[in-house]
């Protein structure tokens, strides 16, 4: 049993029959008869021609956004990396900081959604730089100022990389929803035309197959 079309193989067959029906005097004559001049023909050529453009859109949308979610993997496994480095040390440094453990969410699961992640790891790093004594204790163990804000600017990457990311989602629903109303509307016209075509062009069944009908 035949599945249902894929988009490109609609909008081909909508390109050939409308592209045939125009470019054939004969075809268009009989088709004239029943209502379907050039004109009319015309807008159904017309909405293949904007359902091509938008389907080309669609596929470049989400080739960004796949592009945007691996930019977002590769910058949250840096950072991710450092981070647990830097919370391993922090937790051997600052053990008998209470304030410190609190301060930083030294303790307790590490969130595994982007949302989480980033709210955690960025409240370690944004409380640690702003206490120097925190930062004195890591120094003990190689970790200096300059270290600590050069991790700290890799979590401001991911943060960058996840706004991106879902900029780059929206738009490819977008292109995706305006794609397939124009289709939507591109498939009931053809639907009417084959209809006709069917009828208007019976005796004549090579200039049916001519439209793939």
């Amino acid at each position: 049993m035949t599945g249902t079309p894929s988009i490109d193989e609609r909008l081909l067959a909508a390109q050939v029959a409308t592209g045939n029906a125009l470019s054939d005097p004969d075809i268009l004559t009989a088709l004239t008869a029943y209502g379907y001049d050039a004109a009319r023909i015309t807008i159904g050529k017309n909405l293949t021609d904007d359902v091509s453009d938008l389907n080309t859109k669609q596929k470049k949308e989400y080739g960004e956004q796949y592009e945007a979610t691996e930019t977002l993997r590769t910058a949250w496994n840096i950072a991710d990396k450092a981070y647990m480095k830097t919370l391993k040390i922090a937790r051997i440094a600052l053990r008998d900081n209470v304030m410190a453990q609190n301060a930083l969410g030294l303790n307790g699961i590490r969130k595994k959604s982007i949302s989480g992640w980033l709210e955690q790891a960025g409240r370690f790093y944004q409380n640690l730089l702003a206490d120097s004594g925190m930062i004195d204790e890591l120094t003990n163990f190689g970790y200096t100022t300059e270290k600590l804000q050069a991790e700290n600017v890799l979590i401001d990457a991911v943060r960058d990389a996840n706004m991106a990311q879902e900029k780059e989602k929206g738009e490819a629903r977008d292109a995706t929803e305006k794609r397939d109303a124009k289709l939507d509307e591109m498939d009931r016209w053809m639907s009417d035309f084959k209809q006709i075509a069917l009828i208007a062009l019976e005796d004549n069944p090579q200039w049916l197959d001519k439209l793939g009908f």
